[in-house]
């Protein structure tokens, strides 16, 4: 055993003198110049993938660069049409609003009413009663029972009353409100009535049982202290069928949503 081991020692020990020795003889005898070009050949190899590692490296990064680019700039965009949304709201509004205006001031100059413009700064939350707040008060000559009308799609419609004075703000009772009841008539019928609030809606009272009444026909204002004539009001919604009794029950709907309202005007005076 010790022998087989001395004999693998011996060989190993041979290997390792004679193939440097081996190694230089080929060099010797290979031609120099195939030489280079075998070593060429394993080395180009090498340097074409590791270009192609490169090459692929900043495509990756400037991919990378292009997408945070775009990033940002879809970012700035949404900002920008963010404000161009809000600038055109902005100037939609004042238009609307110059709109109504005009419209309010074609109205003043052939009304034979004195008015007043005002703004609406709340409403009653109270599910008993239906009233608005608006910025005109004593100060500007507003008093009790005085009308306020707002324009609605090109027409002048009656809303109501005064009922609360301050000093620069003042209380309107709507056409809507169950206190408030107004003589009214038909627009096309010219039949009177009186007009009660329903909170969400009117009835009107007192249209004799035989008469003939169309379907959504205005209902409008008669003449009184602080009202003009011909103002509209509502339009009928449903009415009872034709009977025996001396009245027909008709449902009218406002002219007019509390919650859209936004200038009024209001008759100070005749």
């Amino acid at each position: 055993m010790a022998e087989k081991k001395q004999l693998a020692n011996i060989q190993f020990s041979r290997v390792r003198v004679f193939t440097p020795i081996f190694l230089s003889i080929i060099i010797i005898i290979l031609n120099p110049e195939e030489l280079r070009d075998a070593i060429k050949r394993c080395v180009i190899p090498i340097e074409v993938i590791s270009a192609k590692i490169k090459g692929s490296g900043a495509i990756l990064s400037e991919s990378v660069k292009d997408n945070i680019k775009l990033s940002l700039e879809k970012k700035e965009l949404e900002k920008q049409i963010s404000l161009l949304s809000f600038q055109y709201a902005k100037h939609k509004e004042l238009f609307l609003e110059n709109e109504r205006l005009r419209e309010i001031l074609k109205y003043k100059e052939k009304t034979k009413f004195n008015i007043i413009i005002g703004k609406i700064l709340g409403h009653d939350p109270s599910p008993l009663s239906s009233t608005i707040v608006i910025d005109r008060g004593s100060d500007d000559g507003v008093k009790k029972k005085q009308g306020v009308i707002s324009l609605i799609d090109g027409r002048n419609v009656f809303i109501g009353r005064m009922i609360d004075v301050f000093p620069q703000s003042s209380i309107v009772l709507l056409t809507t409100d169950p206190g408030l009841s107004l003589p009214v008539r038909l627009e096309v019928s010219r039949t009177r009535g009186l007009l009660v609030g329903k909170k969400h809606g009117m009835e009107l009272k007192f249209i004799p049982s035989q008469l003939d009444i169309l379907d959504k026909e205005p209902i409008v204002t008669l003449a009184g202290t602080y009202i003009p004539e011909g103002l509209l009001i509502g339009h009928v919604e449903s009415l009872s069928p034709k009977r025996r009794g001396l009245f027909r029950k008709i449902a009218v709907k406002p002219a007019f949503s509390p919650y859209k309202l936004e200038e009024v005007l209001i008759f100070v005076s005749n």
